[in-house]
């Protein structure tokens, strides 16, 4: 039996130019923890950017990196993924792929409009474990509502995070 595919759709609006917003959300020590409170770091960050890179630039180091993070889903339960970027076209696209509790592909896109950018988070994944592959027919809707709650928590700290930095 095949699990069930998820295709899901996010997207975050925020009041900062789609450069500032990509200086944070495409840092090579993907340093989402620092932002997204449902969000932890799962292991070091590996692969072959080692040093500090200009996050503009060809990439700025994000292809083949590894960073192991670990979402808060829900009370009582942590997803366990491991996303490694793919493709990049600074400062506006970023695909990758994800490894663990779930697995296929992320991409993100950030348009500019005015002062404001939009955040198009796409998801394409399956269950990696049994139970929730076993679940997901009548578990889905509860699997997606746990989704986008973890997602607008990240865009609210995400927007947090941005304000501070202007503070």
């Amino acid at each position: 039996m095949a699990s069930p595919r998820y295709d899901l759709h996010t997207r975050w609006s925020l009041h900062a130019p789609a450069q500032r917003v990509w200086d944070v959300i495409a840092d090579p020590r993907m340093s989402w923890p620092d932002w997204w409170a449902q969000c932890a770091a799962d292991g070091p960050v590996d692969g072959p950017a080692a040093e500090p890179v200009d996050a503009t630039a060809d990439g700025g180091g994000l292809v083949g990196r590894n960073a192991s993070l670990a979402f808060r889903a829900a009370p009582g339960y942590t997803l366990h993924l491991t996303i490694r970027p793919t493709r990049v076209q600074a400062p506006r696209f970023v695909e990758f792929d994800a490894e663990g509790d779930l697995r296929g592909i992320g991409r993100v896109a950030l348009v500019e409009d005015g002062d404001r950018t939009a955040v198009h988070i796409q998801w394409i994944v399956r269950p990696a474990r049994r139970w929730m592959a076993l679940l997901s027919p009548i578990a889905a809707p509860a699997f997606s509502a746990m989704h986008a709650r973890v997602m607008r928590q990240g865009e609210h700290g995400l927007r947090d995070y941005l304000a501070a930095r202007d503070g």
